[in-house]
Parts: structure tokens; sequence; C-alpha cells
């Protein structure tokens, strides 16, 4: 067996701790290290997204001294064994784990996280841009096709799913885990294209109830079909969740009904950040009450994103230069209240510490404006059951103080009437008019 295959069987066994893998290569090629080191390497990307590059080189190299995970500026140009060509542009490189030998030959082994690497296949014009996206149910139809205007111009977008992807939709699904499931392919020549991918990642990771990413970019050769190159990048991604909103065979009129506004709101909103704090909550991995807690919160980021759009007093009653040449006279009047009805001084003090929250509005009126500004029609009765679910999430970590025998079922609809209102909230503030799931209901109902 020579030099180099048992270089390659050790850089695999470097790499199989981490698996399961979507792509791998293995080649010989330039590390820029300094001068310049030729190594033996094998790079490959998980199947949730993150990219790992393993090398071994002549010389003693100290990664990873001290046992300190210090980055590297590293680039690495390459061929595989197949001729294709590797490389992983200059970024830092974090190292994972490092083995020196000292011999008369001395060599290191090393195994780096990447942020990206590309491969080139075979040469020739690029007709499509394919994105490969991680936990999308493309649905019964193995696809979801729409129609939007992008950046002035008209935008065809097709979504297919991979080969086999109802089987890794059941594995990832029951593990809880990450892969790629389906496809996004653009015309070449469509502008700002990794910025058109990421707004639909973002619709659809709201309308699936989990983090939608794209990993993966390939150029499809305009001849023959096949994949000239590939891009593979280290991106943010998260477990299946199987909260969804939106029905997959519904994700058509969804798409294309939200687009345009999802793009104008989601600056002013930050919506962005909503959706991904939204698809984090809706994680099933936690206890119950762990999860209404951050339900809550999201609630409260919503809220809070409200209040600054849409409120000049910032979700005060008075200016709060106003309020203040007030509380002097506040807590005077507290004082006398208190000595009228014979309340101890530590009590008084303890009232006065509060007298700063007189000046913000109660939730309900913030909830109730919310709402209307929406365009939500939620009844006095159904906002009171949000309030006291919210109310008792943050002060007591329970849904409720009810009996011990009823807890658990009460906890559940608690739960789910949580899920209907965030859901509701976020389908009117992109003015959605479809069919979504009603967790209460069970079933699917329109929009009111």
């Amino acid at each position: 067996m020579s030099r180099a295959v048992a270089n390659l069987e050790s850089l695999s066994a470097l790499l199989q701790d981490y698996g399961p893998f979507r792509a791998v290569y293995s080649g010989r090629g330039d590390l820029a290290l300094g001068g310049g080191s030729i190594c033996q390497f094998r790079v490959a990307q998980t199947a949730s997204g993150s990219c790992l590059f393993a090398c071994r080189l002549g010389g003693d190299h100290p990664f990873l001294f001290n046992g300190e995970p210090e980055a590297y500026e590293l680039s690495f140009d390459g061929l595989t064994r197949e001729g294709f060509r590797v490389t992983v542009p200059e970024s830092p490189w974090t190292p994972v784990s490092s083995t020196r030998v000292f011999s008369a030959h001395s060599q290191t082994q090393a195994l780096f996280l990447i942020r990206s690497f590309r491969v080139e296949k075979t040469p020739g014009a690029v007709r499509l841009h394919r994105f490969l996206l991680t936990n999308l149910d493309p649905g019964p139809r193995g696809r979801i096709e729409a129609a939007v205007t992008w950046r002035g111009e008209p935008a065809r977008v097709m979504l297919e799913g991979v080969e086999g992807h109802q089987a890794i939709l059941k594995r990832v699904s029951h593990s809880r885990s990450v892969a790629v499931t389906a496809t996004l392919s653009l015309e070449h020549g469509t502008a700002e294209p990794e910025a058109l991918v990421d707004s639909i990642c973002y619709i659809l990771s709201l309308a699936q109830g989990r983090k939608i990413q794209w990993v993966g970019l390939q150029g499809v050769a305009e001849e023959d079909g096949r994949v000239a190159w590939e891009e593979s990048f280290a991106r943010s991604t998260k477990r299946y969740g199987v909260l969804s909103m939106i029905q997959p065979f519904q994700a058509d009129d969804y798409v294309q009904q939200v687009f345009s506004r999802y793009i104008s709101v989601r600056g002013p909103w930050d919506l962005d950040r909503l959706i991904d704090a939204y698809c984090d909550a809706k994680s099933d991995e936690d206890f119950l009450e762990s999860r209404g807690v951050k339900l809550v919160v999201v609630l409260e980021m919503l809220k809070a994103q409200h209040i600054e759009m849409s409120d000049p007093q910032k979700g005060f009653i008075l200016p709060p230069r106003s309020f203040a040449r007030m509380k002097k006279d506040l807590r005077a009047a507290i004082d006398d209240v208190g000595n009228n009805h014979e309340i101890d001084h530590s009590k008084l003090s303890a009232m006065k510490e509060k007298v700063a929250e007189l000046n913000r509005r109660s939730l309900r009126r913030v909830l109730a404006t919310m709402c209307s500004d929406l365009g939500i029609q939620m009844d006095s009765s159904t906002l009171k059951r949000i309030m006291m679910i919210r109310n008792n999430l943050i002060h007591n970590g329970r849904y409720s103080l009810s009996s011990r025998d009823r807890r658990r079922l009460e906890n559940v609809e608690f739960y789910q009437s949580l899920l209907n209102f965030l859901d509701i909230s976020f389908l009117s503030l992109l003015e959605y008019r479809g069919e979504h799931w009603d967790w209460l209901q069970k079933k699917s109902v329109t929009m009111p």
C-alpha cells in the first residue's frame, strides 16, 4: 500500500466521527501555509452543512498549540483523484484536531472547520443556478413553483425535492436532524440570486415552522444538464421541526401572496430576526413550559417591534421628561395614602419603586392596538386568555394555576393558543389571506 493511500485512509478516519456527509472529495494540493505546502487532503460537507478540511503535510506545524483553537488565515488549491479542481478561498480556518509526528520525515495531520469550498467538475456555460436547501418539505407533488417580482424584474422560482426526498424527510423528522431535501433553481443572470434565495428561505421557514437554509450552490451546464461546478457553504442550520402553519401543498399560493409584502416590511420590522426566533421557539425538543416561555419571548419581540414602528411615545403614556417631573409628587401621594391607611414604611418604599411603571401602556392596550393595526380579528376573551398565559409563564413559569389533575390537558391547549396567536400575527403582518393550520381545531382554516 502506497504512502499516499495510507495517508488518505488516515484522513478518512479523522473525519469519520463528523458524518454523515453530503459531499466528500479527496486528493492532493497546495495549502497556502507560509511559502505553501503540498499535502494530501480530504474536504467534506456534513449533512447539516458544516464544512471540514483534513490534511496531512510534511514538517512540524503547531496547530492547536497549547490547546487553544486559534483561527488561521489559510487557502487551498488542489485536484481530486477524479481530476476535479478544489479551491478553498482565503478565510479563517479553525483547527479541530492536530497530530504531529516527529521522525526523520516529520509530518503534521490536522482537521479544520472551514467556511466554504468550491469544486470545478466540467467546463461549459451555465444555464441554471441550483441551490441546495435543508429540511424543506416540497409537498406531495415534490415541487413548489412561484412567480415573483425581484429587483423590479419577474423571476420564476422552482423548488423540487431531491431524489428520495420523502425517505430523507421521514428520517430527519424522526431523528430531528438536518439534511438537504430540496433544490431551488434560478435562471442564470437573475439579479443577486443569493439574496433572492435567502428571502424565499425565510418565507418558507415561517410557513413550515423550522429553519430552512441553503448550504450549497451548483452551476448546471447548458448543454447536458450536468453540474459544472459546486460550492459548499457552512451556514446556520437548525434541527427539523414539525409545527408548520402552512401545509406544503399550499406553499405556491402562500409564497406568491406574501413575497412582495415580506420584501417591503423585512427591514422596518427586522423580520428575519423575528422569524429566526420563532423557528427556534417552535422546536419541540424542550419541556412544554420551556417551549411556552420561548413563544412568549417571540411575542414580546413582536410587540416591541410594533411599538418601535407605530408608537411615537415608544410605549410610554407621557413623554419620559414630562413624567419625570411628576415622580416626586407621585411618591409623595403614595406616602400620604399609605399613612392614611397605616401602611408601614418598608411597604411604601416598595410601592414607590414601581412608580415608573405607571407611565407604561398596559399589555392589554398594546396587544389590542397591535391586533387592530395588523388587521387581526381577535375577540376580547381570546386576547384576555393570551395575556393570562403570557403573565403566568413570565412570572410563574407555568401556563396556569389550575388543579393538578387537569394541568397537562390545559397546558397543551394554552400552548396551542399561543401558537395560533403568533401564527396569525405573522401571517397578518405579511397580509396573507389563505388557509393556515389551527392548532386548537386541528384543521386548516381561512385567515379571518
